[in-house]
């Protein structure tokens, strides 16, 4: 992902992108710290990679406080595709990579908005992505804030 042009397409909000490569050997609550969340592993859950994706495309799109668009959404489905294939390739499949979302376990409503669970960041509204590589070795994180 082209970080600055990223930046450029992504102009309303805020955002926090965070990388860990090399040996982190420990457990989701201290990766959750880490990448700067509150770690309270209790208020994410796994998800599997086509929900990741758009969970990340939501946030990416629209606005959680007001449902404004942020960027169009082929574009936002374009960046969440790769945010996710790029951290999940980082290594191999096999190795344990797990996706977690502070979501709920139908994260979409009828209308198409999100429902996320306790805010993991100081902000009114926030959710995103962890991908944790459960060999200790690799993180990402792409968590969004909002305020209402």
């Amino acid at each position: 992902m082209n970080i600055r042009q990223f930046r450029e397409d992504f102009d309303r909000g805020s955002f926090k992108l965070t990388v860990i490569n090399g040996v982190l050997h420990c457990d989701l609550a201290e990766v959750m710290r880490r990448v700067g969340l509150i770690p309270k592993p209790e208020h994410v859950r796994q998800v599997d990679e086509e929900t990741a994706v758009a969970i990340l495309e939501r946030w990416l799109w629209k606005n959680a406080a007001y449902e404004g668009e942020r960027m169009p959404r082929e574009k936002a489905a374009s960046y969440a595709r790769e945010f996710v294939s790029n951290h999940l390739a980082k290594r191999d499949r096999a190795d344990g990579a797990l996706v977690y979302a502070n979501v709920d376990e139908e994260p979409f409503n009828n209308d198409g908005t999100v429902t996320f669970r306790p805010c993991l960041e100081d902000s009114n509204m926030d959710g995103g992505l962890l991908i944790f590589h459960e060999r200790g070795d690799y993180a990402a994180c792409l968590w969004f804030a909002d305020e209402d």
